[in-house]
């Protein structure tokens, strides 16, 4: 396998000259001599993947490349090849297996994966809605036991969702998960310099509270994006689902997720797993999980028996759109809990799919406090007002709720 560090990481040449354009689709041509490019299968925000085959193997593969635009800037080549170097470094059977690096003549660069044939997590949420407990169980097994692999290898990956979960079939068996895109993940390497103080990424519906704050990440931040995706799973919405970033964050930070149950009353869900969810969800990093280790063993113990009376049931919110915020500062640095984003008004700018990438040490060119911000999808439906939170940060277990505390002491 190349090195990643022996790649040009400076513009294509000619890229600075004016009328410059970048080269066709790579569609029928060869990379590095062995890797034939077929077609496209998918677009994302810096990279198009295709379909592959090595020439002399015959094996099908699947290639991402870096789009040509972001090759000028060495971080963007870094950040994409880090996605192959996390997960190479990792080798685990729940996660995609990446084979091969390369340069693309004219200045871009590339990977190998696995191909993978079948559907991620989120459309299969989008399609049935939600999900049993034990079939929620077998998928969330295997998503934490790629995790806690992770994290043992010194890598966090702060863009845990359903999206970044793909389901297969191999061997006969169902539901076989395979996590993905490790392009933001956090590695224990100071030498990258990928990860600055008071920058935020990720996304905002499974965003924890510190990784809203730009504040340290470690193996618990996870844990709480894996309770948000257990949310989903069972419920069929995100815990503070929304059309705007800002106050999804805010909930996010400041208010204590609603409970299962209330959300769903007819979600399978249990007393013992709900439990789960709200310990994983906990506002501070020490009252969570401690590792993935011991949320494996929370969730492979839960016998997932449904309550007979479940609560009454709330009114639900669709999650629709896409946002992209680009560099600019974090408009959550520094804040104390129960304190509004500077400047917000209440406006609609994305919700809880949000993906974001707020750099606290670049420039916004915007005005104002907050960071520029570019649509990728149509934002629509109406938005609830922003009700300032205040007061105290907000306790995970309500003070009623002691046999779930007990429970969830138990557990941590």
């Amino acid at each position: 396998m190349s090195d990643p560090t022996e790649f040009n990481t400076g513009g294509p040449p000619g890229s600075n000259v004016p009328g410059w354009k970048p080269p066709p689709d790579l569609v029928g041509t060869v990379l590095a001599d062995r890797y034939k490019v077929i077609s496209v299968l998918g677009d994302g925000g810096m990279g198009r993947v295709y379909l592959g085959e090595h020439v002399t193997l015959r094996k099908k593969v699947a290639i991402k490349v870096l789009k040509q635009e972001f090759c000028h800037d060495r971080t963007n080549v870094e950040r994409f090849l880090q996605e192959a170097r996390a997960a190479s470094m990792i080798r685990h059977e729940n996660i995609v297996d990446i084979m091969d690096f390369g340069q693309v003549p004219g200045g871009s660069v590339f990977f190998v994966m696995e191909l993978l044939e079948g559907a991620d997590l989120s459309d299969l949420i989008k399609k049935i809605g939600r999900l049993p407990w034990m079939r929620t169980r077998n998928i969330l097994l295997q998503v934490v036991r790629a995790l806690r692999a992770a994290h043992e290898s010194g890598i966090i990956h702060r863009d845990m969702k359903p999206a970044n979960v793909y389901l297969i079939d191999r061997s006969g068996v169902n539901d076989y998960v395979k996590v993905l895109d490790f392009g933001i993940a956090k590695v224990d390497d100071q030498s990258t310099g990928l990860t600055r103080t008071g920058a935020v990424f990720g996304t905002a519906g499974y965003m924890a509270p510190e990784q809203a704050c730009g504040d340290p990440v470690d193996s618990r931040t996870d844990v709480y994006a894996v309770g948000c995706m257990m949310f989903e799973m069972l419920t069929g919405r995100t815990p503070f689902p929304g059309t705007n970033f800002m106050r999804v964050l805010t909930q996010h930070m400041n208010e204590p997720p609603p409970r299962p149950r209330e959300v769903c009353p007819e979600a399978d869900v249990s007393d013992e797993v709900e439990t789960i969810i709200l310990t994983a969800l906990a506002k501070k990093q020490e009252d969570r999980f401690r590792d993935m280790a011991a949320l494996e063993k929370a969730i492979a113990q839960a016998n997932g028996e449904v309550a007979t009376v479940p609560p009454q049931n709330r009114p639900r919110t669709t999650n629709k759109g896409t946002v992209v915020l680009e560099d600019g500062p974090n408009p959550f640095a520094g804040m104390t809990p129960g304190q509004p984003p500077p400047g917000f008004t209440g406006g609609d700018h994305g919700g809880d799919g949000a993906t974001m990438m707020l750099d606290g040490f670049h420039p916004t060119s915007g005005t104002g406090s907050h960071p520029k911000m570019t649509p990728t999808a149509p934002v629509t439906g109406s938005h609830p007002q922003m009700v300032p939170v205040t007061g105290e940060h907000p306790q995970m277990v309500r003070p009623e709720d002691e046999e779930a505390e007990d429970r969830r002491r138990k557990m941590i």
